[in-house]
């Protein structure tokens, strides 16, 4: 997504990336140099400090986010019993899922 077209997106209330590795801090250093407001999460407390450190964002707070950016590896997720798609394509990962509200 271009810069141009993240700040002509209506956003409502700040965004909350969860996962501080390479992509989760990319994808919160664009929203927030667009001026975004950015919460951060991440299970690993150093690299949530980086990219904090870096200008990506904030760490979470008892705001409710408008958006949730999920940056974390596939293996990650932690799925329902029986519900995990992984069994059908080992092949493929998944490094970024979005949703919103």
């Amino acid at each position: 997504m271009s810069e141009e077209a993240i700040e002509n997106a209506a956003v409502d209330g700040p965004v909350l990336v969860i996962g501080t590795g390479l992509i989760g801090t990319s994808i919160a250093l664009a929203l927030s140099r667009a001026g975004i407001d950015v919460a951060l999460e991440d299970a690993d407390a150093s690299a949530l400090q980086e990219a904090v450190y870096r200008g990506a964002g904030s760490v979470l707070t008892d705001h409710e986010p408008s958006i949730v950016v999920v940056a974390v590896p596939w293996v990650a997720i932690r799925w329902p019993a029986g519900r995990s798609p992984a069994h059908r394509r080992r092949e493929r990962t998944c490094s970024m899922i979005a949703c919103g509200s």
